[in-house]
């Protein structure tokens, strides 16, 4: 009987790069978050990941909803960033922007693709806020939904 015993195997992705996923990290959480705030507030959609390599990119993952409630008109806006530490990882001036009608909760998915240069411990934090109407919007409706943030790092 034979055994094979593997300890590290890194082969070459289809391209011919040495790319691969280093490691996933994933978070999960049900707590919301509410704010009438026009500035960017924290959320507890929040994560940390360590890189092993500072030339690695990082590929997040974030999967929730928001939900407004109408204040003295029928439509709230929000908007949401994704930073890492204090700073901002997407290059959009405003943020992401949802229009959310009273009561209405609305899915959201995206993708952003980091390059932190750094082998510490790395967090990542989606901020909220209010950006129309006069109500409050709300990360994750009452608790009932579960988002997800999700950090792969990819070797270069």
């Amino acid at each position: 009987m034979s055994t094979l015993r593997v300890d590290n195997l890194r082969g070459q992705t289809a391209d011919g790069t040495n790319r691969y996923v280093v490691q996933v990290v994933q978070h999960t959480g049900t707590s919301t978050n509410t704010t009438t705030s026009s500035s960017f507030v924290d959320t507890t959609c929040t994560g940390a990941i360590t890189p092993l390599y500072s030339t690695s990119k990082i590929l997040i993952t974030v999967s929730g909803g928001m939900e407004g409630s109408a204040g003295g008109g029928t439509t709230e806006t929000s908007e949401w960033k994704l930073f890492r530490g204090s700073t901002q990882v997407e290059s959009s001036t405003h943020g992401k922007r949802i229009y959310l009608a009273a009561n209405y909760y609305v899915p959201l998915h995206s993708v952003f693709l980091d390059s932190p240069s750094t082998t510490s411990s790395t967090t990542y934090t989606l901020k909220m806020k209010r950006a129309g109407g006069s109500g409050t919007v709300s990360w994750n409706r009452d608790g009932t939904q579960t988002w997800t943030l999700t950090l792969q790092e990819i070797a270069q």
